[in-house]
């Protein structure tokens, strides 16, 4: 595993082998704060970029996964509309697909593929301001996606959010794995695991650490979770099997640093 504790401008970076050349893809969005256009950008060389448009909606809250065979996959949010899309048809842009539906905003969206190239999402719901929800949708079952809650909290402003900095990961058996962090009197950084077939109640907890965590990265290796995240001021890594976790601090980290971790 290979920790970058660097600051990114995009939630999509992907990297893939085609016709014997790496080909570097990236996702992100351009534009004023309500009107961004989404992006994907890839290079053979590293030096000479094609960009072109994700479909013709405008977003944010972009995030995006490349499947097995080198398609690309991007989920956004679009008023409180969360969209999926995919470029599976020779390159072409599908038409988008609805993921959910009307809330105030859809954030902190996490976007995984499974081996059958059936998406899975993680996101954040936020209706008035008032109730935040953790959420889960995928199009395993059909074309039309379901969703389901995982955790809320009630009340007012940014300290009683559920789903901060969510991350998704799909193994190779199908369970889906989530890490989120919680603002409220519960908070903390926070493991689930189950399927759309399971009710939200029946889903496997697990509290990694009490406290504040943010900037949140998972990735699935050698059949444990792994986790980078910012806590109290400190750089910490955490891995697992789902049941227990063990943590260690990386560095103690100043209030501006280390903003934006990934992990390889």
């Amino acid at each position: 595993l290979v920790m970058v504790f660097t600051m990114t401008f995009c939630k999509g970076l992907g990297e893939t082998s085609n016709n014997s050349n790496t080909v570097l893809s990236l996702c992100y969005t351009q534009g004023c704060y309500v009107n961004h256009k989404i992006r994907y950008a890839k290079t053979y060389d590293g030096i000479n970029w094609e960009i072109e448009n994700v479909g013709t909606l405008n977003g944010k809250h972009v995030s995006m996964k490349r499947d097995k065979y080198g398609h690309i996959h991007v989920a956004f949010d679009v008023g409180g509309f969360l969209y999926y899309i995919n470029n599976v048809n020779h390159g072409n842009w599908s038409s988008p697909k609805i993921v959910d539906t009307a809330y105030s905003a859809c954030s902190y969206v996490s976007l995984d593929i499974d081996d059958n190239l059936k998406a899975h999402v993680s996101y954040m719901t936020d209706s008035s301001s008032t109730v935040y929800t953790l959420k889960y949708a995928t199009n395993k079952n059909s074309e039309i996606f379901q969703s389901i809650s995982l955790e809320t909290r009630n009340g007012i402003g940014l300290s009683y959010m559920a789903g901060i900095y969510s991350n998704i990961a799909v193994d190779s058996l199908g369970n889906v794995h989530i890490i989120h962090g919680v603002n409220s009197s519960q908070r903390g950084l926070f493991y689930l695991k189950g399927n759309i077939q399971t009710d939200s109640s029946s889903w496997l907890r697990h509290t990694i650490e009490t406290g504040s965590a943010s900037h949140i990265v998972m990735k699935l290796k050698d059949s444990k979770i792994h986790v980078a995240y910012k806590f109290s001021g400190e750089l910490k890594y955490a891995v697992g099997n789902g049941n227990t976790f063990n943590t260690q601090i990386i560095t103690n980290a100043q209030p501006n640093s280390a903003p934006y971790t990934d992990m390889v």
